[in-house]
């Protein structure tokens, strides 16, 4: 890991889209490097926040799980108590 504050990528985009990014920044008066920043930076913490949903939901199902073997070991218990 580096502690660098910012690491220089290079990216290819299609032309197309490269021209509304750069038209887009222009009426907004920004650069097309920092559109693109912005944009990374928002699907790079969905990804981020996405991956961290789904190990909470992995988490409760096996919570459930675990909760489920418990009750089907306390009922069998419960049966096989003599005198009930």
């Amino acid at each position: 890991m580096t502690t660098a504050k910012t690491v220089r990528f290079s990216i290819e985009i299609a032309a197309d889209l490269a021209a509304a990014v750069v038209s887009a920044a222009s009426t907004n008066n920004v650069t097309a490097e920092d559109i693109v920043n912005d944009c990374l930076r928002q699907q790079f913490e969905t990804a981020l926040r996405y991956r961290v949903l789904l190990q909470r939901q992995n988490d409760v199902d096996e919570a459930l799980i675990e909760l489920a073997r418990l009750v089907g070991r306390l009922s069998a218990a419960q049966e096989n108590m003599p005198g009930e």
